[in-house]
């Protein structure tokens, strides 16, 4: 079988893949007159879906033109008019293994550059992003503040992290919503507020975006909690 391959395609590549999950498209394309002037509407589209079926197989793409129009759901394909031009070229598999060598010089290169760009770039635990996100709120609104994640805490976090993978999103949205609770927010009986390490124990986020606490002004029921296997009194249900 014949392949058809997109010249300079190292243009479009992303970051240290051979099998990108997107491509690269730059805008000064605009600019560029062999594509806006000397190519159809259509066959623009053409190229668009060349690139991207490109990215599926290492820019060396089968020249099966009934197999193109089925995985681009394109209606009309023109291979030889695009040949043509310069956005499209028949596969040189003479020179494979020169393409190769550079190809891995190219990634391995790109992944050293990745590398480095990530130790330079400081990193933020999940414990430090919920703590953050707390602190930002308890500030705000008078609630009690954390001073640090104790070994507790942090895996307790793991354990709602395991149960909800969304448990970050959905923590910072609880939060949010926080001060539109005044049972939350101490105006109960009790006085009682919420803190870290009750929006921590299980279902407290989930009861939040459910929509409890909304106007509750009674005294809270004694509740048994099951976690990790074992029943902790927690003395009152929230």
């Amino acid at each position: 079988m014949d392949y058809l391959t997109i010249p300079k395609w190292d243009n479009f590549q992303h970051y240290g893949k051979r099998n990108p999950p997107w491509i690269k498209v730059y805008k000064d394309l605009l600019l560029d007159r062999d594509f806006t002037n000397s190519l159809s509407d259509s066959q623009k589209a053409q190229v668009v879906c060349l690139w991207l079926v490109a990215s599926t197989c290492e820019n060396r793409i089968p020249l099966d033109t009934k197999w193109l129009k089925r995985v681009t759901g394109l209606s009309r394909l023109c291979i030889d008019d695009l040949l043509c031009t310069k956005w499209l070229a028949i596969y040189d598999a003479s020179n494979l293994l020169e393409q190769e060598e550079k190809s891995r010089d190219r990634d391995r290169d790109r992944v050293e550059t990745e590398e480095r760009r990530e130790e330079k770039t400081p990193t933020t635990s999940n414990d430090q992003i919920i703590m953050q996100s707390w602190n930002e709120l308890a500030k705000q609104h008078n609630l009690p503040t954390v001073r640090t994640m104790t070994k507790k805490r942090i895996t307790t976090l793991k354990a709602r992290m395991k149960e909800n993978p969304q448990y970050l999103a959905d923590f910072g949205e609880a939060v949010n919503q926080i001060p539109s609770r005044p049972f939350l927010m101490g105006k109960n009986d009790r006085k009682w507020t919420a803190d870290i390490d009750w929006i921590l124990q299980p279902d407290s986020v989930t009861k939040i975006l459910e929509g409890k606490y909304t106007d509750r002004d009674s005294k809270p029921e004694p509740e048994i909690i099951q976690e990790n296997g074992k029943q902790c009194n927690w003395g009152i249900k929230r």
